[in-house]
């Protein structure tokens, strides 16, 4: 009976994908990831949980300095099957631009990890998902033809191990990177018993100076307008920061970009120890594995890979200031109130994040030294699309002789 539960599951889901498709033009036309825009919505919510974001808040980022063991509790990963939902599973997201692809790098550089490159399909899928379900009309259909919301949820599910077991190489650990689908982590947590979500923040001022000046879509973000791609950014990390703050620590792992390129060691501990991965000086060398066998794939359609081919640096922490229009500088507080509640100084320009540790600072010495990327195991076609330039090729070359 089991078997043949699982199997009508399966062909559900492949039922559903096809009416999702054929419904895909038809709700095209959502904004904001079904964030409401109510303001009153917005300035209650950060009243109700502002004074206990921030405790949470400040918990994760105190005492930097703290040398965290390398024995703590590991996963036994063997006793789950490839397709089990029950299986443990890692979703990395955050606001685009907000270090998700430096994320999964790292964690794709330990060996018994896999998260692979943005699919993109799958928050598609959980918003056209949800969409249906909010329609009455729809609603009743299913439940006529004997589709319950437990059924759409396996299927959906299902669906989704589907894509994230197939489209990479097999690993202990397994994961999904695509930015938005942390608007939905309260929805993936119940279909995932055992899912762990990477919450990504990074300085909103950053994201939005990112997003515009490399011409990045995202929904709901204006790319002509400083202002209201800021406020935009708000709604998406309040309603990210509310669902993690719902899921406890427990499951969600805020992960503040400044201090993961600041202290990597440090936060790359943190960060396996509450996926229950062992430790693996891998995570820190990243860009040694790009394009290896049994390395890192990069997609080329991915607006930050031209950067995680680099070792860890502080090059881009503050390239947003003096960028932003005077108008905002001075309404920073009203135009953004999460970056206070994240722990963000909104009237500091420039902004102090912290001193990096010494890796750090050499990595950045060298990259400002030679102006070149460090290896030449990256793509020659990601090469030639940044960097056309003879002689920084000619010293690339002679670096990494260097390091045979």
């Amino acid at each position: 009976m089991g078997k043949r539960l699982r199997h009508g599951v399966k062909i559900l889901a492949i039922l559903i994908f096809g009416i999702l498709v054929i419904n895909l033009l038809l709700l095209m036309g959502f904004e904001d990831g079904d964030i409401p825009n109510n303001f009153e919505y917005y300035q209650k919510m950060a009243s109700d949980s502002r004074k206990h974001a921030r405790a949470v808040f400040k918990e994760i980022l105190q005492d930097q300095s703290k040398v965290i063991s390398d024995n703590w509790e590991v996963l036994n990963f063997t006793k789950f099957s490839d397709n089990d939902r029950n299986r443990p599973i890692v979703f990395i997201g955050g606001v685009p631009r907000s270090g998700t692809t430096l994320m999964r790098a790292m964690l794709d550089a330990h060996p018994d990890i896999r998260i692979g490159e943005e699919t993109r399909i799958i928050p598609m899928i959980i918003q056209m998902h949800r969409h249906i379900l909010s329609s009455e009309k729809e609603v009743s259909r299913l439940q006529e033809a004997g589709v319950s919301e437990t059924i759409m949820e396996a299927a959906l599910g299902a669906y989704i191990m589907e894509i994230t077991v197939r489209h990479g190489e097999k690993a202990s650990l397994i994961g999904n990177k695509d930015p938005l689908v942390l608007l939905s982590m309260v929805q993936l947590a119940k279909i995932f018993p055992n899912a762990s979500f990477l919450f990504m923040v990074r300085d909103g001022r950053a994201v939005v100076h990112s997003i515009i000046t490399r011409r990045v879509t995202v929904t709901g973000f204006d790319l002509n307008s400083f202002r209201s791609a800021l406020q935009t950014w708000n709604r998406y990390i309040e309603h990210m920061h509310k669902q993690c703050l719902e899921l406890g620590l427990g499951r969600c792992l805020p992960v503040y970009y400044e201090q993961l390129v600041l202290h990597p060691k440090i936060w790359m501990k943190k960060i396996l120890k509450f996926l229950k991965v062992p430790w693996d000086d891998s995570v820190l060398k990243h860009h040694e594995t790009v394009g290896k066998p049994g390395g890192i794939s990069l997609s080329r359609l991915e607006f930050s890979t031209d950067q995680v081919v680099r070792p860890i640096n502080v090059a881009a922490l503050s390239s947003w200031v003096g960028h932003v229009p005077e108008e905002v500088l001075k309404n920073m507080p009203q135009f953004a109130p999460m970056l206070a509640n994240l722990g963000y100084d909104p009237m500091a320009i420039p902004p102090n994040y912290g001193i990096p540790d010494e890796l750090v600072r050499n990595n950045t010495q060298y990259l400002k030294a030679s102006n070149i990327f460090p290896d030449n195991s990256i793509p020659k076609d990601t090469i030639e699309r940044v960097r056309k330039n003879e002689e920084a090729l000619r010293l690339a070359k002679e670096y990494q002789k260097s390091r045979i």
